[in-house]
């Protein structure tokens, strides 16, 4: 992640979290969360795939191989193709935990964060190319509030 670099406008046509996918969608080993919850870096539980065109869509993500990041951080560098990310998450405790997924380099095209649950599919879709008021949380960061019931798992 290059903080306080001035980049002009990113390459990259696409950077798709696919946050909270169905369980049934993936084995990997998952993170345990239990409240209080540090803030923790995502990229030693994440998978990735790149779609190498940047047309994929939800469905198609679903039915790819990811492979494992294998590194502390997300950084593919400039990329014109969408890449698509996957963490399992588990709740261990008796509560609800709220939590934030934040992707912090405020200068991607689109961020599009996806989850599904038994209601069905929810999206947010943010990127430097839409209107700042429109993100769920004003800040800089790409950032997304979300909850995972007490003693569950999502993907």
């Amino acid at each position: 992640m290059a903080n306080g670099i001035a980049v002009t406008r990113m390459l990259m046509a696409s950077l798709l979290i696919g946050l909270v996918l169905p369980l049934r969608a993936l084995a990997q080993d998952p993170l345990d969360l239990h409240d209080p919850v540090p803030n923790i870096e995502l990229g030693p539980y994440i998978k990735s795939w790149c779609d190498g065109n940047a047309t994929s869509t939800l469905d198609d993500a679903r039915h790819q191989q990811y492979e494992p990041l294998e590194r502390a951080r997300i950084n593919f560098g400039y990329r014109q193709d969408a890449c698509w990310f996957r963490v399992r998450l588990d709740n261990t405790g008796t509560t609800e935990l709220p939590l934030w997924a934040q992707v912090d380099y405020g200068v991607l095209d689109n961020v599009d964060f996806f989850l599904e649950d038994e209601n069905g599919v929810r999206s947010w879709a943010m990127g430097d190319t839409l209107p700042f008021n429109s993100r769920p949380v004003r800040l800089r960061s790409f950032t997304l509030p979300f909850t995972i019931p007490a003693d569950s798992s999502l993907t």
